[in-house]
């Protein structure tokens, strides 16, 4: 529903993690999204540290700017250290963490003014 209220974020690449974990996850994510206008335009599930590459290469070429994830944490970990070599964590990217934390030194923003708590969905 919060990105939903974005009207620019209609639009996004799912990765989720290539087990059960993750694929129970997806169509459950995947329906909630579409249940709120969010149209999920590319799917990936990462299954070994040797698609984390592959993957942020190709989200990359997408030329996407929203991404969510489900993943563990030391894969979202490993993930966005190859995401920020390429270059998808600048501020012009949004990465949407599942039921993990995302660690902000990945990122490269400007914190802006007046922003507050975003609620669970």
């Amino acid at each position: 529903a919060v990105l939903a209220s974005f009207p620019t974020w209609q639009t996004v690449a799912l990765v989720v993690q290539g087990d059960d974990y993750g694929l129970t996850a997806k169509d459950a994510l995947v329906e909630a999204l579409s249940g709120n206008g969010i149209t999920v335009q590319q799917e990936f599930n990462v299954k070994s540290p040797e698609d984390y590459y592959p993957t942020v290469l190709a989200l990359k070429k997408s030329k996407l700017r929203l991404f969510v994830t489900f993943l563990y944490q030391d894969v979202l970990h490993d993930l966005l250290s190859d995401a920020a070599a390429v270059g998808i964590t600048s501020p012009n990217h949004v990465w949407v963490g599942g039921d993990d934390t995302i660690p902000a030194r990945y990122f490269n923003f400007i914190k802006p003014s007046g922003v507050q708590d975003i609620p669970d969905l």
